[in-house]
């Protein structure tokens, strides 16, 4: 799993893809955050949503996160269904059965396509690690997760134009 260091700036527009990269970097980096648009579709306790990549714009975000985590899903692969998906997980808790809905919905990509962002407003600790860990477990590659601590919002997610963080 990668974790992702922000430098306490904001950067607007920052894909996916930017967020994986600068990861990889290991330097602090922006935290990502989406440009305001008129289409908000909130994602509240225990709920999974998706959206269609397209051009008229959309954001999708877990909404209220205190203790719980946003999860982003979304699948890199060229032959893959273009959608995205947030998960607001109680607590960060995830499960099997949720991560198995998220790639079902997601039209069960290879899992080597799938790309996975666990951010979270508090500091990371052992229990967030865990769960987060439980993606591995299912057999999603390590590389193709990050972790975003202290997001410092109640909202983070994605838009339609595969641009992911929190809220503007």
């Amino acid at each position: 799993m990668l974790f992702y260091k922000s430098n306490n700036t904001l950067q607007v527009g920052m894909s996916m893809s930017a967020v994986f990269d600068n990861a990889r970097a290991n330097t602090p980096e922006p935290m990502p955050q989406l440009e305001s648009c008129n289409k908000k579709i909130y994602v509240y306790q225990n709920e999974m949503k998706f959206i269609d990549i397209k051009s008229e714009r959309e954001n999708l975000s877990a909404f209220g996160l205190i203790t719980c985590a946003s999860v982003v899903f979304a699948s890199v692969g060229n032959e893959d269904p273009a959608i995205v998906c947030v998960y607001h997980a109680p607590s960060g808790v995830l499960s099997n059965n949720i991560i198995q809905d998220a790639v079902t919905g997601l039209g069960n990509p290879n899992l080597n396509n799938l790309y996975v962002i666990y951010a979270i407003n508090n500091k990371k600790d052992e229990n967030y690690i865990a769960e987060a860990g439980k993606l591995i477990t299912f057999g999603i590659p390590n590389d193709n997760i990050v972790f975003i601590e202290q997001i410092n919002s109640s909202c983070f997610g994605i838009n339609s134009h595969g641009q992911v963080g929190v809220f503007g």
